[in-house]
């Protein structure tokens, strides 16, 4: 497997890639609607949004408890997004996954059906269709997966034909070998890569710590306003630090805790559960991709199983189901289900009720914490597939006037839940600086 040259990747541990063609640099997300995410159901039912040319279905998902409605969002984050839905419903609202932040999304969410009538017809920014019931309230991780339809331009090549020649080639090479099952650069940040960091000194219990980075840490592509705010807050100037901030924004409550409490550890406390659990899951990610790019490291592939691995065998939507320990009983035939795409090396993230891998066990040493410090605060861990193989519904290349280059390509295709469209563009791409490819 190819190893990365990109410090960013390194420091996320996206340390390899699955294919080892040469990358063709390109830019996402160039126009708003250049990045869509259509959410499939458990079901099947796809979320389609109002651009595409398929009719969204109605569904009856076994009761009338609960109302569904499909949200489409632009450039919105979904957590901000549902927290919104929440007060106007004044109910608690159900959705299946987040989605990216950048991009045009349509998903599937639930409310009680008595409050139904008050989500319709409302104009805040997203829009809500409502299509059926449901006898149970989504929650998170209640889907098939996501269905993506990405342009792709400014595509330094050739000429059209060669490009379309790469492209077909490149697709059919990602299809076969899969897509590494990292963690993407949404989990840990994308102009502001901290999430895992912070995540880390919230495990260690070091609030102090955690506070300066949310609030003192600037990044080259963050924007000037947000580098000026940082700098006010390294010179002291909180008060006049805080007034710049977004209403809304959990550093201003932050920011204003520090100023009626004087101290970071009430500070942390304004950090709302969801968000402190996104950094912690973020340092988990970051800790996987570190042990799963140990493995690669060691192995040089993972299509190799050892004794003592764990297997998942891949369900028809791609997901890694029901998990089975590799013996030297059974080595060989494990061994065959991967090699013929129905079955993934599985490795766990670090939580409670879990052991540790080697690989895993290693990376936590000399990050210099312990299961324990997990327990502690009740995080949960699990398995996640090393492997996902992407669904290629088509693909296109196109001469554009839109392009820099005068060439663009268009992908749609489909992956399981909890995989990443930006790691197979950056199987694509392979690039130096992923910011640079709006990655």
């Amino acid at each position: 497997m190819l190893k990365t040259k990109s410090q960013i990747d390194l420091n996320l541990g996206l340390e390899y890639y699955s294919t080892d063609f040469n990358g063709v640099f390109g830019k996402a997300r160039t126009l708003p609607h250049d990045f869509i995410v259509e959410e499939v159901a458990l079901d099947g039912s796809i979320a389609y949004t109002s651009l595409s040319d398929e009719e969204v279905v109605e569904v009856y998902w076994g009761g009338r408890e609960y109302a569904v409605f499909i949200l489409e969002k632009c450039y919105k984050e979904t957590l901000s997004t549902i927290s919104l839905l929440k007060k106007i419903a004044k109910e608690e609202v159900g959705f299946s996954g987040i989605k990216d932040k950048r991009a045009l999304t349509s998903q599937f969410i639930t409310i009680p059906s008595t409050a139904k009538e008050k989500l319709l017809d409302i104009n805040l920014g997203f829009t809500l269709r409502f299509i059926g019931f449901s006898r149970y309230q989504l929650r998170r991780g209640m889907l098939r997966g996501n269905q993506f339809t990405i342009v792709v331009r400014d595509v330094k090549h050739k000429d059209l034909k060669s490009l379309e020649h790469w492209l077909s080639q490149a697709l059919t090479a990602i299809s076969l070998n899969g897509l590494i099952g990292y963690y993407g650069y949404q989990r840990f940040g994308t102009t502001r890569p901290i999430t895992h960091l912070v995540g880390k000194h919230i495990i260690r219990g070091e609030e102090e710590q955690a506070v300066d980075l949310i609030l003192k840490t600037s990044y080259d592509y963050e924007c000037l306003e947000s580098k000026i705010i940082r700098q006010l807050i390294e010179k002291g100037a909180l008060r006049q630090a805080s007034k710049l901030f977004f209403s809304s924004s959990y550093e201003r409550a932050i920011l204003n805790a520090m100023l009626e409490q004087g101290n970071q550890h009430q500070a942390l406390k304004c950090i709302p559960k969801k968000l402190k659990q996104l950094f912690i899951h973020g340092y988990q990610a970051y800790l996987f991709n570190k042990a799963l790019s140990k493995l690669i490291e060691e192995r040089g592939s993972l299509s190799e199983v050892k004794p003592g691995d764990v297997v998942g065998m891949l369900s028809s939507w791609g997901e890694a189901t029901q998990f089975i320990r590799v013996t030297e009983a059974n080595k060989d035939k494990m061994s065959k289900l991967v090699s013929e795409h129905k079955a993934s090396l599985v490795m766990p993230i670090p939580g409670s009720k879990l052991k540790t891998s080697e690989y895993l066990r290693e990376v936590m040493e000399k990050e210099g914490v312990k299961l324990d410090d997990f327990k502690k605060l009740k995080v949960k861990g699990g398995f996640r597939q090393c492997l996902a193989y992407p669904h290629i519904a088509y693909f296109k290349v196109s001469e554009d006037y839109m392009s820099t280059t005068g060439l663009s390509y268009t992908i749609k295709f489909y992956l399981p839940k909890g995989f990443y469209a930006t790691m197979l563009l950056r199987e694509l791409i392979k690039p130096q600086n992923p910011c640079e490819c709006n990655l």
